[in-house]
């Protein structure tokens, strides 16, 4: 029993990698494929994906403080 859930799972996130990937490419197609958004396309294809799929989207990891020059961190308000 629990191979077939493997098996259903691993052709599930094999669909959703291939519908992330055709989204991505159309995003970059209307952008007229310039370079340097393929990260930006790659994620925004994924939260459509997890969108349609009812998914909770995924958010970005949150930006570390800046560093000052000895090294000591600001702190975040």
């Amino acid at each position: 029993m629990a191979r077939r859930s493997v098996e259903v799972f691993a052709a599930a996130k094999s669909d959703a990698r291939v519908a992330i990937a055709e989204r991505a490419y159309y995003r970059a197609e209307r952008r007229g494929f310039a370079s340097g958004y393929e990260v930006e396309d790659w994620l925004a294809a994924e939260r459509e994906v997890a969108a349609l799929a009812g998914a909770p989207a995924v958010e970005a990891a949150p930006k570390r403080p800046a560093k000052r020059k000895n090294g000591v961190v600001k702190k975040l308000k």
